[in-house]
């Protein structure tokens, strides 16, 4: 009987224990993780869908994340992300910033450095570029220890991190004409570790076939293995829910693939029942090129990129006949294309300045 009391009140303690761990655990945990992580998991998702939105939801998880540092600061490079694409670039170093300021997490301040990089690239600040660069390899070292003991969504925080430095790099890389750092980055990325992120593995099918990248063969066969990975990230990104913007990729490198009569004879005969599924608008062989350089900047322009808007609309132009005006002199000047090139280019930095003003009110 006295030990049937003694394991009755052992009992009463141990309850009595869990349930104070239980209030403790919950009294130091943020009061709104759960919507803040779910919102930040919703803005990333339509990243490359519709920028609107991604900023949308991810400045409701930033008014939720007062006491949540690591919610906090995944916002902000969610709007860092958007900023980034309509080329308001002081504000995108403003929320990237505060990743550094509100948050000691190492995947969130990796993310925040790749996207300096990104910054960096675009603004041509090439010192810069390197320091961000050998900070976010410090971070991937220190994480790359550490990735089999994180959890699931953190986990996939990391993949996403480690795959947009490779790509990141990469595309610095190839505009300075430093051939093998790209392939050492591209060679980075593991394509089976994207297999829960669309996004990113369109990005990485995009890369290696726009050019560059695939280097061993004859030029025919490795033009047929860029084009074999560029129908595939158009066809996935064309799925029940589409990634305009990697659309509007695969298009438009398509297009430079098939500018040169004969590559285009030789990727439409090898491949018709993928330029049939293409050809939607039933265009001849000849104005095919022109057309998809058209649907790109259509896709980029309804889904608000001015960066990328900007490079559809140079491509675009530079693809109509170029009809000679007699008399002139000038580079810009002597065709039909050049004029109208440089006049829309001209419109859409006009546009864009009044777009950057309505985005920071907002």
């Amino acid at each position: 009987m006295l030990m049937h009391k003694k394991k009755c009140h052992l009992y009463s303690v141990v309850i009595n224990l869990v349930v104070v761990a239980a209030l403790f655990f919950s009294a130091c945990s943020p009061a709104h993780q759960y919507e803040v992580d779910k919102l930040n998991s919703q803005s990333y998702a339509l990243h490359y869908r519709n920028l609107d939105s991604t900023k949308v939801l991810a400045k409701r998880a930033l008014a939720l994340s007062g006491d949540y540092p690591t919610g906090y600061a995944e916002a902000c490079n969610n709007l860092a992300f958007v900023a980034i694409a309509k080329m308001d670039y002081k504000l995108a170093k403003q929320w990237l910033n505060q990743v550094e300021e509100r948050s000691d997490n190492q995947i969130e301040l990796l993310i925040a450095d790749v996207q300096n990089m990104r910054l960096c690239q675009r603004e041509a600040r090439n010192k810069d570029f390197y320091a961000y660069r050998e900070k976010a390899m410090r971070r991937l070292r220190r994480i790359g220890e550490e990735t089999d003991n994180l959890p699931p969504r953190e986990y996939q925080r990391a993949v996403y991190a480690q795959s947009e430095f490779a790509v990141v790099a990469s595309t610095y890389f190839y505009y300075v004409q430093l051939e093998k750092p790209m392939m050492q980055a591209l060679n980075q990325i593991d394509p089976d570790a994207l297999e829960q992120d669309t996004a990113q593995y369109l990005n990485y099918l995009y890369n290696y076939g726009s050019g560059g990248a695939i280097t061993h063969g004859t030029q025919h066969e490795i033009l047929q293995a860029e084009f074999d990975m560029l129908i595939r990230c158009y066809m996935l990104a064309s799925g029940p829910n589409p990634y305009p913007y990697w659309q509007a990729n695969a298009l438009q490198a398509i297009s430079e693939h098939i500018q040169d009569e004969d590559n285009r004879e030789f990727l439409i005969r090898n491949n018709l029942p993928a330029f049939q599924y293409l050809n939607i608008e039933q265009m001849p062989a000849n104005l095919l090129a022109g057309n998809f350089a058209q649907r790109a900047l259509n896709l980029f322009s309804s889904y608000g990129d001015v960066y990328q808007t900007a490079g559809a609309i140079q491509e675009a132009t530079s693809l109509l006949p170029d009809y000679a005006f007699k008399g002139s002199e000038s580079v810009l000047g002597t065709t039909f294309s050049g004029i109208v090139g440089s006049l829309i280019v001209v419109l859409v930095c006009v546009g864009a300045c009044y777009l950057f003003k309505l985005f920071r009110k907002k």
